[in-house]
């Protein structure tokens, strides 16, 4: 990772990151919410690069040793969350990434958890929680309004 003048920090693989992201509802995770300031995330999870998913969209942070992206609106809030690997996010206590879908589906059923089917994967009723799974593997769990 390069600083690119966006307020970037380099950084290599940090010992010790907390990876277990569990869902807490739909204002986000037990660590990490919807709503919260930019300055207080990027010092909680250090070495992170800022992009833009398409040229006129919000800032995002990408905390790589963390698996984490979060995305800040003009007043420098969390708006959208996603988590990739190597995190591991869960919803009840199930993990959600690396799993196929069907088996996702299963044992948050088994829960009393629904989830409603799209072409890209799924969203978690009642949770707000989108799971990306365009293969049948989830390999994306994301909250909050969807990135432009």
């Amino acid at each position: 990772m390069s600083s690119g003048g966006d307020g970037s920090t380099p950084g290599g693989e940090s010992e010790g990151v907390d990876r277990e992201w569990d869902v807490v509802g739909p204002e986000g995770f037990a660590r990490l919410r919807l709503g919260d300031a930019v300055d207080g995330v990027r010092g909680r999870f250090g070495a992170h690069v800022t992009f833009r998913r398409t040229p006129d969209a919000d800032k995002t942070d990408h905390f790589p040793d963390a698996g984490v992206m979060a995305t800040y609106d003009v007043n420098r809030r969390i708006t959208f969350l996603e988590v990739v690997e190597p995190a591991t996010p869960r919803v009840v206590g199930v993990p959600l990434l690396g799993a196929a879908l069907d088996d996702v589906v299963a044992a948050l059923a088994a829960h009393g958890v629904e989830v409603v089917r799209d072409p890209d994967g799924g969203t978690v009723v009642g949770w707000a929680v989108g799971l990306y799974a365009p293969d049948g593997t989830v390999e994306g769990v994301s909250i909050g309004e969807p990135v432009k």
